[in-house]
């Protein structure tokens, strides 16, 4: 079960398990085009509605759109037994450090211009 997105206030699939069985939650990391918009398909989106999901809130320090770390839905006596290995989340565009600033010269330039092309087309009485 991978690719999927789920986004409820128990961000938990009801799965079944015990120390013998185990559920694949996620394939490993594929290029392509996920659930949420991402360049890899690997686990699920485990998000909540208040944004404060495990897949809302995790760390993608190489901005794959996998989350760095995986994500353990159930344990069977202390035993982690859904593991999502490779769940999803968003990436979100890093915005540019600074904005180019333009010359205070272009307007007194376009101004100029704009008298040179009017005194240009002028006619003569």
């Amino acid at each position: 079960m991978y690719n999927n997105y789920f986004n409820n206030t128990n961000s938990n699939a009801d799965l079944p398990s015990t120390p013998l069985i185990r559920n694949m939650l996620y394939v490993y990391k594929t290029p392509g085009t996920n659930i949420v918009g991402g360049p890899y398909i690997g686990g699920n989106y485990w998000g909540k509605p208040d944004g404060t999901g495990f897949s809302d809130t995790c760390s993608d320090s190489d901005s794959d759109g996998i989350c760095d770390s995986q994500y353990v839905l159930t344990y069977f006596y202390s035993r982690p037994t859904n593991i999502d290995e490779f769940p999803l989340t968003r990436i979100t565009p890093t915005p540019p450090t600074s904005i180019p600033e333009y010359s205070s010269m272009i307007m007194p330039v376009i101004g100029i211009f704009t008298l040179m092309a009017l005194k240009l087309t002028r006619r003569k009485e």
